[in-house]
């Protein structure tokens, strides 16, 4: 180590890195964290400490990845309705499973909210919608009430509310903050349209905390900093409102007569992809699912068929149906 006389006396002078403090930083936050970037690497950071959705999350799912979807998967369209006026844009998001980007995103400027509801209308019969979202908290009401007289499946949202999934690894205050980090999460995986508006705002709302938990930036505070409100991406976070039932889902979950994969790995990169699983010979019936022999692992034992049995009859008790 280096030394410096002063007052005759040598002081140490510590070196100006420290390895075994940088590896210690990097294995805590990791070496493509924005820590890493910004305190090791020299670089900027991709998201502010305070950024929900950081900009290399967002170009991965508009460019470097690939729209697939699973044919059960539920079409729902989310709705962020302007009034009509100003600057605002009312805009409509489509979304299957893990495709925000094959139906895109649809912008309606200078549209009143009436007008919207006959727009969205169109889109959903065009797109085969199977749910519809619509951001109700402030003139969207009436855009709901609309649609859902023209015998839609509409739901209206009001983001102001408590959120639904307290449990959740993110304790939320709203329910627009619950929405906002489902779609953080789904956006690691997920396929989006390459729009500028779009990845700008996905990017552009900072986040706080209060006595409920997480909240995202306010609209009106974005405006405030300069930046446009972030129509397009509230539009997409509407597709996470609730999930959606479609009758092709019947045949892949609930009680029943229902098969698996003999080896099913949920991290794979088809079941992360939401990509249709790879047809195998191998099946058998769930453990509390019914039973049918032609199912059957052609290698099972008598005692693996005790077993199954027992499994039916657990499952006639529950279900209160009869013995076969």
């Amino acid at each position: 180590m280096p030394r410096q006389k002063s007052s005759g006396a040598y002081l140490e002078i510590p070196p100006l890195t420290d390895k075994a403090a940088i590896e210690e930083k990097l294995s805590f936050y990791g070496p493509e964290s924005n820590y890493a970037r910004s305190h090791v690497y020299g670089m900027f950071p991709l998201a502010t400490a305070t950024q929900l959705i950081p900009v290399d999350v967002v170009e991965a799912a508009a460019v470097r990845r690939d729209a697939l979807a699973h044919s059960a998967d539920a079409v729902i369209i989310g709705v962020d309705v302007a009034s009509g006026h100003g600057t605002d844009v009312s805009v409509a998001a489509v979304r299957k499973g893990l495709d925000a980007r094959t139906y895109g995103q649809h912008k309606f400027p200078g549209v009143d909210t009436m007008g919207l509801a006959y727009a969205v209308a169109a889109l959903a019969n065009k797109v085969g919608a199977d749910g519809i979202f619509v951001d109700a908290t402030g003139v969207g009401d009436g855009t709901a009430a609309r649609l859902r007289e023209l015998g839609l499946s509409v739901h209206p949202i009001y983001l102001g509310s408590r959120s639904d999934n307290p449990n959740s690894d993110v304790r939320c205050a709203n329910k627009r903050a619950e929405l906002w980090t489902t779609m953080a999460r789904w956006l690691k995986v997920g396929a989006i349209v390459n729009d500028a508006d779009l990845k700008a705002q996905l990017c552009a709302p900072e986040f706080s905390e209060n006595a409920q938990g997480l909240v995202i930036e306010k609209k009106e505070h974005m405006r405030e900093r300069g930046l446009a409100s972030p129509d397009c991406a509230d539009a997409l976070s509407l597709t996470f409102a609730y999930p959606v039932h479609t009758p092709a889902m019947n045949d892949l979950v609930g009680p029943g007569d229902h098969r698996v994969l003999h080896e099913y790995n949920p991290f794979s990169d088809a079941a992360m992809e939401g990509r249709p699983l790879p047809e195998s010979k191998v099946r058998y019936s769930a453990p509390g699912y019914r039973l049918k022999p032609e199912w059957s692992h052609p290698e099972w034992t008598g005692d693996d068929w005790s077993d199954a049995q027992a499994s039916d009859a657990l499952t006639r008790e529950i279900w209160n149906e009869p013995s076969e």
